[in-house]
């Protein structure tokens, strides 16, 4: 047995993953950016399972709220409540869960708040319709279209601005496009392709970097000496659980090279 079998083995009878609670904030964004979300759907003892990672995070039914069903660390209300927008929301998950780096607004644009009769998103499509918006925003705006039920704040919604909402999408990823209603089927699209579960293994090597400290100036080398190894470990594994991806990032240079 592994010490990180070991270590898994010892913390299942108190139900806490190692470092996962960590790990989901730091992944969740990955740049440092924004505070550090308040996670109620309890990751580190979803993740403590041997359930796919990937399955869990996007997912697993959180038992947060009495309003409706919520699925996936991405129906997490503070996460939801950081970011808003379906822009800022796509954004957020395009780097998260694909590593899809998106630049940054130009100072010129101005947000068109949505008005009566029309709903976030058809204000939304009307704004960035034409070019250069809807050159970067078709990369991002479709994820965050599968939040749609999800106001502002967080909370469920059946209407916006008395209309029925419109939660569906289609993304084109390496692997092919998915085609989604709801962010529950854009999780379970996402769970058979390559994108998001390669993007899980750079995610997890990118927060655990934070996590442990590890020197701005010796990241990008150990990046692209561990995410090959980490990568070929994590998809051949035998689950692809949170402990497998641990394992994965223990035996790779990163870790390596620091002992």
């Amino acid at each position: 047995m592994t010490v990180v079998s070991q270590a898994f083995a010892e913390a299942r009878p108190g139900l806490h993953a190692f470092g996962a609670a960590q790990f989901v904030e730091r992944w969740l964004d990955p740049t440092g950016a924004a505070p550090q979300p308040a996670l109620e759907g309890g990751w580190e003892t979803l993740l403590l399972t041997r359930t796919p990672a990937l399955e869990l995070l996007l997912t697993a039914s959180l038992p947060l709220a009495q309003d409706a069903p919520r699925f996936g660390v991405f129906s997490e209300r503070s996460w939801l409540q950081a970011h808003p927008t379906i822009s800022q929301r796509g954004a957020a998950m395009a780097l998260t869960l694909l590593r899809i780096q998106i630049p940054p607004e130009p100072g010129s644009v101005e947000l068109v708040a949505p008005q009566p009769p029309l709903t976030e998103r058809a204000a939304l499509e009307s704004a960035v319709a034409p070019q250069p918006c809807r050159a970067c925003h078709q990369f991002f705006d479709p994820l965050g279209y599968s939040l749609g039920h999800f106001d502002a704040v967080g909370d469920y919604r059946e209407l916006d601005h008395e209309m029925p909402i419109d939660a569906s999408g289609t993304y084109a990823l390496e692997d092919g496009a998915v085609e989604y209603d709801g962010i529950r089927q854009l999780g379970q699209q996402l769970l058979a392709t390559c994108d998001a579960t390669l993007g899980l293994v750079d995610g997890f090597l990118i927060a655990a970097f934070d996590i442990n400290r590890v020197p701005e100036d010796q990241r990008a080398e150990l990046f692209g000496a561990s995410s090959p190894r980490m990568r070929q470990a994590f998809v051949h594994s035998e689950r692809r659980s949170y402990e497998d991806l641990v394992r994965s990032y223990a035996q790779s240079p990163a870790v390596l090279a620091q002992q």
